[in-house]
């Protein structure tokens, strides 16, 4: 049982392309559309693939395939063939009238005179089963349902967040409380007073109103000011704890993003802070005034019945041990169900992502159960946390009672021959008869703060996340002086160098997924990263990104080491067009320029470069054209396309390529490699390519193999030495020979 992590984290394109078709064989249809299937495979494994699956004599044999292909050397293998061109479409019965068609694209003979890739039985020894990315052991971790943090640190986590107001606040109810308990007893002895005297004037009366008007309005104010400096803390911890975590979670490692599903992040900052924000100021400031005030009725009825205090005090110590194992069961059951919240949230995005997929295999009704099943999951935690709720109400009634009970014997049954004046049993009386309410909204104010105080829990949490190493080096007054003058316009060549680089995802628990890589790119050189799956071409890139931690050796750029550089002046530096490109909701000319620092006819210029200009145009919003999540609304070659306009936008003197044009038809790939010739002439030029045919033209290739260089030289070189990888590679690929003009370089549709 494999994990592979949420969208295939753990899987390359290839991989996560053969197991798509491994599922829609399982499937037992009767017809197959097959959207490209083997655009991310390399041809040795793209031709077993087709021959074991695809092909007239592999699994599908009997059924019908319609199969878009932008491989030009599997057209042999149709039996009717649909070309689909400008929005036309025409339709042959054999391959001969596609070729002597003269619309038909130019690569699709050049192709198709290229010798067939040949099915070796040395191609099974490739190393297919190993993720390109090497991303051995980065699968999804799980959430911790439990407390781990003790109350001392949380307390010292919310001072940090709330700093001032929120201790003053607290301090300031105590004093409203104090005043609310001298006005109970300061109107028990204008009480007695006024029985002593045998007559007395408004006058006489005159100073015990004042006092009590005086303690009135003290507490009536006490309260008002702590209720303003609750708010103002509430609003201060709400800002900081959401800017801390969405420092934290932008600055963490890649590695952080694998393990953690998008549904727990979005539980995180949706459910958790809704708690901390809605419920942080009421509860907080119920609960102190709540407990405040209980505590001061409790310390009148003392004053006047010593011996109700010391039950009150043993009825509120059997209380307390109720409600803590009411409160540590609650506590429980709200992680619990905020975990199976993230675990229904997650399955809901993955549900959504994949609505087609669902849909078209008809597995809706397994995923409605699931849903079901995890709905009921969410609902057994808050199923216990209102179980624990319950008994705590139950416990406080019965303890409110005891004490109303006791103080009503106190003053009656057990008062003495000479009894209580009238004035103190009314007092006791009075007081009592307030608590059993006062502890059942303490209950309920309670446990809100708990709730808020389990959220607050799990946002902390994230404010803690580790950032990337060296996100921001520490440097003296002088040492950064002198790096922002070296930095200022760096780098102005784009040469690197690899000096005995390993690297690793966790050194010193996971191994080296790159070894000892030495070699040297001068600067404006073009070179192709080719290698058998998981030999570590992806990890070259994250290497240079610095999202792999190196474990020895460095890497030079322009003789600078990116180990002391920033890791947002590095990725400023460095522009990367991924194999699988995804772009934002919003506009065209967001994505192409998120910073607006670049005109809308420089823009334009680089559409028409990556020929993508024609598409913009057609729309009449031009480049306020909306793009919608992920780029939905946009092909994979044209997301692909304005990945590469906003590369060329950029102008940066290294670019990474992985596999760009992997999603393109032939005659776009082949105006795409002229345009990055052109373009990117004075630039260092990285290309990771599955598809030889597309680095033929190249000044230098580099040949990975575990991780390791196996070779790097030109490609003449390489091809002439039949022992070479390359050449094993190159045969393999149906290639015969190269022709170093760009024009006359054969590549695949």
């Amino acid at each position: 049982m494999t994990e592979v992590g949420e969208k295939g984290t753990n899987l390359s394109g290839g991989q996560k392309q053969r197991i798509s078709l491994a599922r829609a064989v399982y499937s037992q249809s009767d017809i197959y559309l097959l959207d490209d299937p083997l655009s991310a495979l390399d041809p040795v494994v793209g031709s077993r693939v087709f021959r074991d699956v695809i092909g007239n004599r592999g699994m599908l044999s009997n059924k019908t395939r319609i199969m878009v292909c932008n491989q030009g050397h599997y057209l042999h293998n149709m039996d009717k063939l649909v070309l689909v061109d400008g929005g036309r479409i025409k339709v042959y019965d054999k391959l001969e009238d596609l070729i002597t068609d003269p619309d038909s694209p130019r690569n699709f003979r050049e192709a198709l005179e290229q010798r067939q890739s040949r099915d070796q039985s040395k191609a099974g020894t490739s190393n297919e089963d190993m993720a390109e990315n090497d991303t051995v052991g980065r699968i999804t971790q799980e959430e911790l349902g439990r407390s781990t943090k003790t109350g001392w640190q949380l307390l010292r986590n919310l001072l940090r967040l709330t700093q001032w107001p929120a201790l003053t606040g607290v301090l300031v109810f105590v004093a409203a409380a104090c005043a609310f308990a001298f006005e109970q007893i300061w109107i028990k002895e204008w009480t007695d007073s006024s029985s002593r005297a045998a007559s007395s004037s408004a006058v006489d009366q005159l100073p015990w109103v004042q006092v009590l008007v005086s303690l009135c309005i003290i507490d009536v104010a006490l309260r008002v000011v702590g209720s303003v400096l609750l708010s103002l803390s509430a609003k201060r911890l709400s800002r900081s704890i959401h800017n801390e975590m969405l420092e934290h979670v932008l600055r963490s490692p890649v590695s952080f993003f694998d393990a953690s599903p998008r549904g727990r992040i979005l539980n995180r900052f949706s459910a958790d802070m809704d708690f901390v924000d809605s419920r942080s100021f009421l509860s907080a400031k119920q609960a102190v005034q709540n407990t405040l005030i209980t505590l001061a009725k409790v310390a009148v009825i003392g004053t006047q019945s010593p011996v109700v205090l010391g039950v009150t005090a043993v009825v509120i110590v059997l209380a307390a041990y109720g409600m803590n194992l009411a409160v540590k069961a609650s506590h429980c059951a709200r992680f619990f169900e905020s975990v199976a919240t993230s675990r229904l949230l997650q399955h809901v995005t993955e549900t959504v992502d994949a609505l087609s997929s669902v849909r078209t295999y008809g597995v809706a009704g397994r995923f409605r159960s699931h849903f079901c099943r995890l709905t009921d999951e969410s609902m057994r935690g808050f199923s216990g946390f209102g179980t624990a709720y319950r008994f705590t109400r139950a416990v406080t009634s019965t303890a409110g009672f005891v004490v109303v009970v006791c103080t009503l014997l106190a003053s009656t049954v057990f008062a003495g021959p000479d009894g209580l004046d009238p004035s103190s049993v009314g007092l006791a009386l009075s007081s009592a008869t307030s608590v059993p309410l006062a502890l059942m909204t303490l209950c309920v104010m309670l446990f809100n703060v708990l709730q808020m105080i389990v959220s607050f829990e799990r946002c902390v949490e994230y404010t803690e996340l580790p950032p990337e190493s060296d996100l921001q080096p520490t440097w003296s007054e002088e040492q950064k002086a002198a790096v922002e003058k070296i930095l200022f316009s760096w780098p102005s060549e784009g040469k690197v160098e690899f000096q005995g680089y390993s690297a690793s995802y966790r050194p010193g628990v996971l191994p080296n997924v790159i070894t000892s890589l030495t070699f040297i790119v001068n600067p404006k050189e073009k070179i192709g990263v080719v290698g058998r799956t998981g030999a570590g071409k992806s990890s070259l890139v994250l290497a240079l990104l610095r999202m792999l931690r190196a474990s020895e050796g460095r890497i030079l750029i322009d003789n600078v080491d990116i180990a002391g550089v920033p890791l947002r002046k590095l990725r400023r530096s460095i522009t990367v067009i991924p194999q699988d490109p995804s772009l934002v909701r919003g506009t065209l000319r967001m994505n192409l320029d998120p910073t607006n620092s670049h005109s809308d006819r420089e823009i334009w210029q680089c559409l028409e470069k990556a020929h993508l200009s024609k598409v913009v145009s057609s729309d009449p919003r031009g480049l306020l054209m909306e793009t919608a999540d992920g780029g939905s609304n946009l092909s994979v070659g044209q997301r692909q396309l304005v990945c590469l306009a906003r590369a060329l936008l950029r102008g940066t003197k290294v670019l990474l390529l992985d596999e760009a044009t992997s999603q393109m038809d032939g005659d776009t790939d082949q105006l795409i490699q002229v345009a990055l010739r052109d373009a990117f002439a004075q630039c260092t030029l990285f290309t990771i390519a599955h598809r030889i045919h597309t680095v033929l033209d190249y000044d230098r290739i580099l040949v990975l193999e575990d991780g390791k260089v196996k070779e790097f030289d030109s490609v003449p070189h390489l091809l002439s030495d039949k022992s070479s990888m390359f050449y094993s590679m190159a045969i393999e690929a149906g290639i015969n020979s190269v022709r170093r003009k760009p024009e006359l370089i054969s590549t695949t549709l």
